[in-house]
């Protein structure tokens, strides 16, 4: 357990992590790019941004449900849990976590431990790598929800009134009882912020492909309080897209954004797995290796505030022997 306090004016993140796969070792590229881009964009010593990052590991082997304690008491109301994790198993019963703050240790807006979550546990190699973002930056709602068999979208109303082109959403789905890998696509979702005039209450719509299993939804959604700005956008990827974009509607300076997406498909295949990118300062884009599954892919483009700033990458590993990899990222600023 680590716990970071970010104050300077010059940070710099460095992770190495051992994959299984491509899949995984994308995943946990993609979290710890937002994860360093909220860290930096948001820690820097400031009036209004004091931050706090908490991170841990542990291993997963043998487990279905632990409870991991942080070094400090965070303000729930405004930190974010963001995880990711690498496993030998395609099976999806034992592949979906959730994460969410220990509803038992809760103290008012106060708690200092987070729950993981699958259906059931199950032996091997398996780890779970995690942060919790706290910062002044942030308002957050913690929700839960669930889809029933048969059922392809919630949307749960929202409590807190979020600004559109400041908010973004994190959803997780576990419970799933599958033993059939193909099965994995109920638990793969998208996340659109509903902004609703009030006295209507904004809401979350998750959307999934496929609904052969009952499935529970732990979600996130996120205000940023600063300078920051969020586009978002929808796009709907045919079953013979390799390659979609969308615009925006603003430019971004891309040393200061980070994308973030979700997205349901009904093809379960490992060649239908979405990546995504900002292309250009007006644009982003998604591409996955073949055809085959048609796709809703639903992402929010964060440009971080004045003093903030992002690197990104990406990694390939072989189809053989090559199952980790280094990246050094040099987040470094005036």
């Amino acid at each position: 357990m680590e716990a970071l306090t970010w104050t300077g004016k010059r940070a710099a993140l460095r992770c190495t992590s051992a994959k299984r796969g491509l899949k995984a070792f994308l995943g946990f590229l993609t979290t710890l790019c937002l994860v360093a881009g909220l860290l930096v964009g948001l820690g820097v010593e400031s009036a209004w941004a004091r931050t706090r990052v908490f991170s841990g590991e542990f291993d997963a082997s043998g487990v279905a449900n632990t409870v991991q304690t942080l070094a400090e008491t965070v303000d729930t109301t405004k930190s974010l849990i963001l995880f990711t994790f690498h496993t030998v198993s395609t099976t999806p019963k034992y592949q979906d976590w959730a994460a969410r703050f220990n509803p038992a240790s809760q103290s008012g807006d106060s708690n200092n431990q987070v729950e993981f979550d699958r259906y059931a546990s199950a032996t091997g190699y398996q780890k779970v790598k995690y942060f919790v973002i706290e910062s002044d930056s942030f308002e957050v709602e913690h929700g839960e929800t669930t889809m029933g068999v048969g059922v392809t979208e919630a949307i749960p109303n929202l409590t807190a009134d979020f600004a559109a082109g400041k908010s973004f959403a994190v959803v997780r789905g576990n419970d799933n009882p599958s033993n059939n890998a193909g099965q994995i696509l109920d638990l793969m979702l998208s996340a659109e912020i509903v902004y609703n005039t009030s006295p209507t209450q904004d809401q979350l719509k998750m959307r999934r492909a496929t609904s052969s299993n009952a499935i529970k939804l732990w979600y996130q959604v996120v205000e940023l309080k600063d300078d920051s700005t969020v586009q978002y956008g929808f796009i709907d990827a045919t079953a013979t897209d390799v390659m979609v974009s969308d615009n925006l509607s603003t430019p971004v300076d891309r040393s200061k954004a980070l994308l973030i997406f979700g997205y349901t498909n009904d093809d379960s295949g490992l060649d239908q797995q979405w990546r995504g990118a900002i292309v250009s300062d007006l644009s982003v884009a998604f591409n996955k290796r073949n055809v085959g599954g048609a796709s809703e892919i639903y992402y929010y483009c964060i440009e971080l505030g004045t003093l903030g700033f992002t690197e990104n990458g990406e990694g390939l590993l072989a189809d053989i022997g090559d199952n980790y990899q280094t990246k050094d990222f040099d987040l470094a600023g005036t």
